[in-house]
């Protein structure tokens, strides 16, 4: 794989394939550049196709604290890499990195956000939102319980017993037995790294262990996580 240096020094990976007008490939959270493998064989017979990865995935490195402006910044960091103007294709996750690169260069010809706007549009038709609020609030920011009830995006903030009142209303039997599912496999999720939790403890005044104790206590459940986000206990 290629490589290049974004700006606070971490080296981000990339493939290129085939020849004609860049077009660069950002995958979403839970991937690396191998998602495309389906795609490239055909995409690269009419552009030079290059599929990053993101920090922290594949061969890229990371920095020891995450701040989401950084994956902004590599992004924009290939495009200008590659020294000519590029249609850039974010998908999911990826699409929010590419929205935010295309503010950061002039490089960017075509931005194509795959299913970053699919995702805007069903939260704002399913949260009685216009596309412009809803699109407002799709910065990749993460919001606690009480954030996302004030911003509409839940509706409601509570425990078990609330969450079974609520499906209620819904149609869904009260008195079906409850299985709470846990991850056995590895601790903590991808969603929520322990580099997240350490800031999230930063800007919860805790000391310098606190994102560890964050971590540990459960940080997945602390905070409203997109697409995977249906209720958290």
């Amino acid at each position: 794989m290629d490589q290049l240096i974004s700006r606070d020094g971490t080296p981000i990976a990339y493939t290129s394939t085939g020849s004609g007008r860049p077009l660069v490939l950002v995958h979403g959270t839970g991937a690396s550049h191998t998602r495309w493998a389906p795609v490239i064989p055909a995409l690269s017979r009419q552009f030079r196709v290059c599929a990053m990865d993101r920090r922290g995935r594949g061969e890229s490195g990371d920095a020891a604290v995450y701040d989401i402006r950084r994956e902004f910044e590599d992004v924009a960091a290939l495009v200008e890499a590659l020294g000519e103007p590029v249609d850039l294709l974010g998908h999911s996750y990826g699409g929010v990195c590419s929205l935010e690169a295309s503010l950061l260069t002039g490089m960017v010809r075509k931005l194509i956000l795959d299913s970053y706007d699919w995702f805007v549009g069903i939260v704002a038709d399913r949260r009685k939102m216009t596309h412009e609020q809803a699109l407002a609030l799709a910065d990749g920011s993460i919001f606690t319980g009480r954030q996302g009830l004030a911003n509409h995006l839940v509706d409601a903030v509570g425990g078990e017993q609330e969450a079974i009142d609520w499906l209620a209303t819904k149609g869904v039997d009260g008195k079906l037995k409850v299985i709470e599912w846990k991850d056995t496999d590895k601790p903590g999720s991808f969603l929520f790294s322990q580099s997240m939790a350490k800031m999230a403890a930063k800007v919860l005044g805790l000391p310098d262990a606190g994102g560890d104790v964050i971590h540990e206590l459960g940080a997945d459940r602390l905070f409203l996580d997109g697409l995977v986000s249906v209720w958290h206990p």
